[in-house]
């Protein structure tokens, strides 16, 4: 006799700078149906916090008992078609939190049918974009745990409680993300569902840590996809929603109400190449930009990570440390924005970030989101390279360390550090200073000419520095000494 199209269940829909969203409620009723339709909001607690009453024509009742304290609203019923009637209203100004929504069908005094939506949320949606790191390829061994109110919009645009691996391309309703051609669909989704042992990521780490510090639903709207380029998330063609990535992540955006709280990005290995990383940081700069014009929000928090270590060998390491100092370099540019340093990630193999690392990334995008979208002053960037100063003698280089958690941790060696200068390198011991607030870089000869100092040079580099939180000193350089 009737059919809920929305919401539906694990369903997040974002608030505003309130704290509130509207909660749509759509049905459809069977042709012969001539009763009436009680909707009721409740909270987790199980009290109502709205309630209203739809007949066939219309007709809306509401504020029926004390306890209402959100207003239903009407939006439209259909002509009666073979298939029924459909009624759409909602809830306005719903307050942040969990909810489940109860619909009931009267026949004058006798109640013929009743369902229940089941975890519907108020909270803050976060799209997750980039290439095969954010769309996570560690081991499904070891995972982050699902949470209730940790939900995740799948590709196949169907919410439900966020669980890895999140990205499943074959079940997208836009054809750029498929891995098969179409007539394999239905094959690949069976055995992928079946088979699959690899797609650990991020995003439930991430998720988790703002739902703890925050205590709020938190919805993931994912749309990375492996081996991307820049040029391929160009939002030239973004009207073409089905076939490009940009299109489809403002598809599904809008489809949700257009409005997001952040961004998490992971991308940048498809760059690291002689003709697309001196494009990089303007390209960067160009999709954010994008981005937050195109959701209309022009300070849209972006959140990203600088390229991890790779096991490539006997390959050109530069154009891969130019993307790494690019994105350090992009936070000024792109603010609001903050960079996740992930050099010290251990991989599942010679380019993914593993599963263990993944969840630790995702809790550092986290304290990021926490201190540029959410205002949380206890967070710091983490560890930058800073002033620099020589002693009189050009032996010793003090580098100042800017935005650490604490105190710098200490360590009998530290590594990670190299200076060249006139082309030539320089033998150089770095120490975490008694004070814990530099790093010291003692040579043994003076550094009489203009130097270079590089920080985690390489595809693989050995590096130790990192603040009370375990947070990195992200790869740097060259900077000039």
């Amino acid at each position: 006799m009737i059919t809920v199209l929305e919401p539906s269940a694990h369903c997040v829909y974002q608030r505003d700078c309130e704290g509130g969203a509207d909660i749509p409620f759509a049905v459809r009723i069977s042709s012969e149906f001539g009763g009436t339709i009680e909707a009721r909001l409740l909270a987790e607690n199980g009290g109502a916090i709205g309630r209203a009453i739809v007949n066939r024509e219309g007709t809306l009742s509401t504020g029926i008992r004390e306890e209402t304290l959100v207003t239903a609203r009407l939006e439209r019923v259909s002509a009666g078609t073979r298939e029924g009637t459909w009624i759409a209203g909602g809830f306005e100004r719903v307050p942040t939190g969990s909810y489940r929504m109860e619909l009931f069908v009267r026949d004058g005094e006798v109640e013929r049918e009743s369902l229940c939506v089941e975890a519907v949320h108020v909270g803050d949606l976060w799209v997750l974009a980039g290439q095969s790191n954010m769309e996570g390829c560690g081991k499904l061994v070891g995972v982050e745990q699902p949470e209730d109110g940790i939900c995740c919009y799948y590709m196949g645009d169907r919410w439900g409680i966020a669980e890895e691996p999140l990205h499943w391309f074959n079940e997208s309703l836009d054809p750029v993300h498929w891995r098969v051609p179409e007539e394999e669909l239905g094959t690949a989704v069976v055995c992928e569902r079946r088979n699959r042992s690899i797609g650990a990521g991020l995003g439930l780490a991430f998720a988790k840590e703002v739902r703890r510090h925050e205590g709020v639903p938190v919805g993931l709207i994912v749309c990375a996809y492996g081996g991307s380029s820049m040029a391929d998330w160009g939002p030239v063609r973004m009207d073409e929603s089905g076939s490009t990535l940009y299109g489809a992540l403002l598809r599904r955006v809008r489809k949700l109400g257009g409005r997001v709280k952040g961004c998490l990005w992971y991308q940048g290995e498809a760059e690291a190449n002689e003709r697309d990383a001196p494009l990089y940081a303007e390209r960067l700069r160009t999709w954010v930009a994008s981005l937050r014009e195109d959701l209309r929000d022009s300070a849209l928090p972006f959140v990203y990570a600088q390229l991890s270590t790779v096991h490539f060998m006997d390959a050109n390491s530069s154009w891969w440390n130019a993307v790494q100092e690019e994105q350090r370099l992009a936070e000024e540019a792109l603010a609001p924005a903050a960079m996740v340093p992930t050099v010290d990630a251990t991989l599942s193999d010679i380019i993914h970030v593993g599963t263990e690392s993944m969840k630790e990334i995702g809790r550092r995008m986290a304290w990021q989101a926490l201190r540029i979208a959410y205002g949380r002053q206890a967070y710091e960037t983490g560890p930058r390279p800073g002033v620099m100063r020589w002693n009189e003698e050009r032996t010793l280089l003090r580098l100042e360390i800017e935005g650490a958690h604490g105190k710098l941790r200490d360590s009998d060696r530290v590594y990670g550090f190299s200076v060249e200068a006139d082309d030539v390198s320089v033998p150089v011991k770095a120490a975490v200073s008694q004070d814990g607030r530099s790093i010291e870089l003692r040579f043994e000869e003076p550094v009489s000419a203009v130097g270079r100092l590089r920080h985690g040079a390489g595809f693989n580099p050995t590096v130790n520095v990192a603040d009370s939180k375990g947070i990195p000193l992200p790869v740097f350089g060259p900077l000039e000494i």
